[in-house]
């Protein structure tokens, strides 16, 4: 199946101010934003739908971008995250990318420097997916056949069964005959096996549409 073309990016801001949310809106203009100035608002809109990819602030009125970064990765292991900043000293990057950010870029945002940025994240994971992809179909096509054995081997344990009940069935009636008219129980046991698969062969022959 061919990726969807013109499909716009839902990526999740959470903490941009208004002049950040203006910058966005201006370097990103065929992404689908999302802005939240919480974490807590963040991690409900995460369970509320998917994002192709997530900017956190470092600092949040309820949590750090550290911990929620944490908090994303769990419900969603491989997005990109990118942390966009104040916090330009290293040891908070080294948190950040610690935490599991994609990347980490600092304050004034420059609109060309964070297009490409995302860009190139965006792009990653969608290589990276189509990966994953060759990976989902055959972990669906060995459950398919798992499933189709599974169906096959029920399918012929009720044949099993149902053959089992008709030779029963046909048994029962071909002894009372068989007795009525002055047989041997030896000979009927002796002669039943035989017997009953070359009629069935026959019946079978003569009716090949019905079941025997």
């Amino acid at each position: 199946m061919a990726e969807p073309q013109n499909t716009p990016q839902r990526i999740l801001c959470v903490g941009a101010d208004t002049p950040t949310r203006q910058l966005l809106d201006y370097a990103l203009p065929e992404s689908n934003l999302s802005v939240v100035g919480s974490a807590f608002e963040a991690l409900r809109a995460i369970n509320e739908r998917p994002y192709d990819a997530y900017m956190v602030e470092c600092w949040l009125p309820d949590l750090t971008g550290a911990a929620l970064c944490r908090d994303i990765r769990k419900a969603d292991p491989h997005a990109p995250i990118l942390f966009f900043t104040d916090a330009g000293r290293e040891v908070e990057q080294a948190r950040g990318l610690r935490a599991g950010a994609s990347a980490y870029i600092c304050k004034p945002l420059d609109p060309d420097v964070l297009r490409s940025t995302i860009k190139s994240l965006l792009s990653r994971a969608l290589v990276e997916s189509l990966n994953a992809r060759v990976e989902e179909e055959r972990a669906i096509q060995s459950e398919l056949q798992r499933q189709l054995a599974h169906v096959q081997a029920r399918l012929e344990s009720a044949s099993q069964l149902k053959a089992a009940s008709v030779e029963r069935i046909a048994r029962a009636r071909a002894y009372k005959a068989f007795m009525e008219a002055r047989g041997t129980r030896a000979r009927f046991e002796s002669w039943w096996p035989q017997l009953f698969w070359g009629t069935q062969m026959a019946f079978q022959r003569n009716h090949p549409s019905e079941d025997a």
